[in-house]
């Protein structure tokens, strides 16, 4: 058996810790003997948004983009969403639009950074600053060649970001994912007011 655990909040859980620890020795102490357990710690997905929003007349961009980030904030955010959870963008586009000053809205990227990465031999590993700082980028600007520019082309925005279940990735199990829109990283959500 495979479980996949998030802290509160999203609160960082050491797989050394004393509470992963203790927790794991549980499951094995008061489950079935004959059945393994394997116990991990979510992965995270950054999602990462662009649009740009026309006002209402004799609204303010300063409150409106504050009003919005808060409604984004708050619906991609923790309390909100699920272990491996697809993030949709109808609700994204929903809840931008639900604020008062918001004529309309016109989303110009939309998509997720996996934490990790899998290795051929099926260890998963952390992205480095440069593969995460390059995957932001292609989502925001994706280059000619690359298979997002391509749908792009072809009739726009992706219309959800896949959040993975655990499962077999070369041999081993991969964790299940929790996608999130993180307030520590702003350059994931970029507002721009239509003029």
């Amino acid at each position: 058996m495979h479980l996949t655990i998030a802290g509160a909040e999203d609160i960082p859980i050491d797989p050394t810790s004393d509470l992963f620890n203790n927790l794991l020795a549980a499951l094995q102490l008061f489950g079935d003997p004959s059945l393994p357990v394997q116990l991990a710690v979510r992965e995270l997905v950054v999602l990462v948004l662009s649009a740009k929003i026309e006002l209402e007349p004799d609204y303010h961009w300063e409150s409106v983009v504050a009003q919005v980030r808060t409604a984004l904030l708050d619906t991609l955010g923790f309390r909100q969403r699920q272990l491996a959870m697809p993030a949709l963008l109808s609700p994204i586009v929903a809840t931008m639009q639900a604020v008062r000053g918001v004529a309309y809205v016109d989303v110009d990227a939309f998509g997720g950074v996996p934490e990790r990465v899998a290795e051929a031999d099926g260890t998963r590993r952390l992205l480095t600053l440069p593969e995460i700082s390059a995957t932001v980028q292609d989502i925001v600007q994706p280059s000619p060649n690359s298979l997002r520019h391509r749908f792009l082309m072809a009739g726009g925005v992706p219309p959800f970001v896949p959040v993975n279940a655990a499962g077999l990735e070369n041999g081993t199990i991969r964790p299940t994912q929790l996608a999130l829109l993180s307030s520590d990283l702003p350059e994931t959500l970029v507002l721009n007011q239509i003029v």
